[in-house]
């Protein structure tokens, strides 16, 4: 086993314990990878060698054992809230199309249309900003602009957030109002998806300040 000093976990020079990956390598890690694979390649089994080489390594923190995620937190949970944003936010639009495609008339109210698409956009974006974190290792991601301490994506998340929030309540107090079993139905799907959309922006820290 070889320690390199001021690299990181892929053996880039790090000048600050692994949170900034320069593009040059760790000095002597090219060679000693270089004459390994060309002892291999000649045939002769490079030697194995039970210490440690190198610089010391130290752990600054403590290790502490992951606690499982909650069941909320799983990822069929997830997806299935996923697909039930998907659903919930894009019936109310597509509804709304098909009626006016039959030229029957289309109940007007402004906030089931703010809810329809802050809420699907939200949920879309959330995800997608999330995915984009993991599968960059954040480290390696490029957040784009910062206002305030965060990203300027991530407050246009949370503005929309907001809004579904609201219009949320003001949808599902249309639902009282509606008359007509097709238009209620319309509406209490769409304030359904909204209502789990609140404790799942809740979580994922869409609605904290």
């Amino acid at each position: 086993m070889r320690m390199f000093a001021g690299a990181d976990h892929a053996a880039h020079q790090s000048p600050d314990g692994g949170v900034t990956r320069l593009p040059e390598l760790a000095p002597g890690y090219a060679d000693l990878v270089g004459s390994w694979v060309k002892q291999a390649a000649e045939g002769r089994a490079p030697r194995t060698q039970d210490a440690v080489q190198g610089p010391r390594a130290s752990q600054a923190s403590l290790t502490v054992e992951t606690p499982p995620p909650a069941w909320w937190e799983s990822a069929p949970v997830q997806t299935a809230a996923l697909v039930l944003f998907v659903v919930a936010f894009l019936a109310y639009p597509i509804t709304a199309l098909v009626r006016r495609i039959r030229g029957t008339s289309v109940p007007s109210g402004r906030a089931p249309r703010v809810l329809a698409f802050s809420g699907l956009a939200v949920s879309l974006g959330g995800f997608g900003y999330v995915m984009y974190l993991l599968m960059t290792g954040g480290k390696l991601a490029a957040p784009g602009p910062v206002l305030a301490g965060r990203p300027v994506l991530w407050l246009l998340l949370q503005a929309l957030a907001l809004t579904a929030a609201v219009a949320t309540v003001l949808t599902a107090l249309a639902w009282r109002r509606a008359s007509g079993r097709s238009e209620r139905v319309r509406l209490g799907v769409l304030a359904a998806g909204g209502a789990v959309m609140i404790p799942w922006a809740f979580y994922w820290g869409l609605l904290l300040p």
